[in-house]
């Protein structure tokens, strides 16, 4: 009966343990490459072999499996659409209808403008065959990424961008846990705890 009682009480912590892990929703998507290119609001500004480091969030409740046909699962990014460019930038984009994609058939994750323009896109990634954009994911690395639709893509802060070329680029996807859900994943593992210890006590 005791063994049965501290069964239960294991359990039920683990699935609350559980259920706190499968309820982080949001993901972050990070791009990167070596950019060459301009930007400004009225002269341009050239830069030259620089880092560039988008990163966007999606919740994965959001992804939409028909905005660019069957097999191309995408997400619409929210606010936090950060971009740095080396020591040269350290802004967001501003321009609207981002959405990351995934088009499983050619095996291409990229970062798209309203379905009109992909902006930037890793190309024939045999494990994106699969992907779904809702989980841990990357890096993988794409030599001779797309880029060439990144025009006057706006920014938060000095005016726009127009990338020139793109070499060397990544792609990673990280689930972010909510508070709310660490708060309940460590009350879970904290009851298996206290269930673990008063069991040896016994």
């Amino acid at each position: 009966m005791q063994f049965s009682k501290f069964f239960k009480t294991v359990t039920g912590a683990g699935l609350l343990a559980a259920s706190a892990v499968a309820s982080a929703l949001p993901v972050t998507y990070t791009f990167t490459g070596t950019a060459s290119g301009t930007f400004g609001s009225t002269a341009a500004t050239p830069f030259t072999n620089q880092l560039l480091t988008v990163r966007v969030t999606g919740d994965t409740v959001n992804v939409n499996t028909l905005q660019f046909g069957a097999g191309t699962p995408s997400i619409s990014t929210g606010l936090t659409n950060t971009l740095t460019l080396g020591a040269l930038l350290n802004t967001s984009i501003t321009q609207p209808g981002l959405s990351v994609f995934n088009n499983q058939a050619n095996r291409v994750v990229g970062l798209s403008v309203t379905q009109q323009a992909d902006l930037f896109s890793l190309n024939d990634i045999p494990t994106l065959a699969t992907y779904g954009l809702v989980t841990n994911f990357g890096p993988v690395t794409d030599a001779t990424p797309f880029f060439s639709q990144w025009v006057g893509v706006a920014l938060a802060t000095n005016g726009a961008m127009t990338l020139t070329n793109l070499t060397n680029a990544t792609f990673t996807a990280a689930v972010v846990p909510e508070p709310a859900s660490v708060a309940l994943l460590l009350l879970g593992l904290g009851a298996v705890g206290v269930a673990v210890r008063r069991r040896v006590t016994a």
